[in-house]
């Protein structure tokens, strides 16, 4: 049929499926990010829960430490022993509280990138949807403007017929004896 478009060739409706398609995909897409994200919230919260626990520990040990140093009064050298110890083991607890804050903030700030990128692409495609939207105000107005052509080609074909069909029979009067 001459009328029909190759397959090949881009249509709205084509463009517009193959619009929805990405749409779906970016929401997807957003649905992955958003459990990603969720699961790093699990992951800072246990992390929290866990240092929690670490310095709940540390407040028994060092509870323990103070019946210790006043059991050994008298032994000073155990006793300055025992602080440096302890000592150590508070440094260490929070060197790694520092370092597990410092994780946190690491994972703050890569959600914090990840939440810049996404609102990123939502304004892509706001962007996008608004330029669609126009194109297809467009298509709408020259479809209405091809209509009134189409049948304004059709009232003068209508007349351009009467015309043909009075000098037909003109002539066929002529031809007649």
């Amino acid at each position: 049929m001459p009328d029909e478009k190759p397959l090949s060739e881009p249509t709205d409706r084509n463009l517009l499926l193959l619009l929805m398609e990405k749409i779906d995909g970016h929401g997807q897409i957003l649905g992955e990010m958003r459990a990603r994200l969720e699961e790093a919230h699990t992951e800072i919260r246990d992390h929290g829960l866990r240092l929690e626990e670490a310095r709940t520990e540390i407040r028994d040990q060092g509870a323990r430490l103070e019946e210790a140093r006043t059991e050994i009064r008298g032994q000073s050298v155990m006793f300055e022993e025992m602080r440096a110890q302890n000592r150590t083991t508070i440094e260490a607890v929070h060197a790694r509280c520092d370092a597990l804050e410092s994780e946190m903030h690491d994972g703050f700030a890569r959600q914090d990138r990840r939440f810049d990128v996404l609102e990123s692409v939502v304004r892509s495609h706001s962007d996008q949807f608004q330029v669609v939207n126009a194109r297809l105000d467009g298509i709408s107005s020259d479809v209405q403007g091809l209509k009134v052509d189409v049948q304004e080609v059709r009232t003068d074909l209508r007349r351009v017929e009467t015309k043909v069909e009075r000098l037909e029979s003109r002539f066929n009067a002529f031809d007649r004896p």
